[in-house]
């Protein structure tokens, strides 16, 4: 189930390398009917064509269930930029976890026993490592 609607409006694009947008989602018919719309801000950049919508709080690139209710001309970029987000995030984590400490690997060890319990395999579903405890 996606979102109900979602209002989007060009906010600010004085400034040649952003131009900002609200954009207001509403999740439930209730929620319009209320007006308990979630408000954000996006914007593009010159970078990138103004083509590709980023969250202003995390620069994330807009999910794609809001894009569809979007009349938005740039969707496959938009869908390319947010596979090439991914994979520099799963690069950068795998990384992080090869350069984990002794410490670190000890606390994540004891965490996993104290929430699963000595005996299981535990599965992290981002790089398929298993983990018996």
């Amino acid at each position: 189930m996606g979102y109900h609607r979602v209002d989007f409006t060009l906010e600010d694009d004085t400034q040649t390398d952003r131009h900002y947008y609200e954009v207001t989602t509403y999740y439930h018919e209730s929620d319009e009917k209320f007006g308990r719309g979630h408000d954000s801000v996006a914007y593009t950049s010159a970078d990138e064509g103004h083509k590709i919508l980023r969250w202003t709080s995390n620069d994330n690139v807009v999910p794609a269930d809001i894009m569809e209710k979007i009349d938005w001309p740039h969707i496959a970029e938009m869908d390319a930029a947010r596979d090439a987000d991914l994979a520099a995030f799963m690069v950068s984590y795998r990384e992080a976890r090869a350069n984990r400490t002794p410490e670190q690997r000890a606390e994540e060890l004891f965490e996993m026993r104290a929430a699963f319990g000595p005996g299981e395999t535990v599965v992290n579903v981002l790089t398929g490592e298993r983990t018996k405890l």
